[in-house]
């Protein structure tokens, strides 16, 4: 029981990722995170929970930040994310709640 209950507080405070056929999901900064990748990757997913204000995820050569609520894929920005908005990056396409969206200059 004791064993269960750590493995449970383990996928709790990791994100809980987990993989299917080129896919990952990944719950960071408050946000469902799904990348796509062509084929199947092997298991390089590297999660950063940080503090409050700061997390990351890594998927291959897809690295994916929100911090302070702002999101950024691959060093590039997109903006900031409101109270539940999920993220779907599909190769180069970056969606927030299954809209295009395009880099934001700064």
């Amino acid at each position: 029981m004791k064993k269960l209950i750590i493995f449970l507080m383990i996928l709790i405070f990791t994100g809980c990722d987990f993989e299917v056929k080129g896919e990952t999901r990944v719950t960071i900064g408050g946000h469902e995170v799904v990348i796509k990748t062509e084929g199947s990757t092997t298991s390089n997913t590297n999660i950063n929970l940080g503090n409050n204000s700061s997390s990351s995820v890594k998927v291959g050569n897809i690295e994916v930040k929100i911090k302070n609520k702002k999101l950024s894929v691959n060093g590039k920005n997109y903006g900031e994310l409101k109270q539940n908005d999920s993220i779907l990056i599909e190769g180069q396409t970056v969606k927030i709640n299954n809209k295009v969206v395009s880099p934001t200059i700064e």
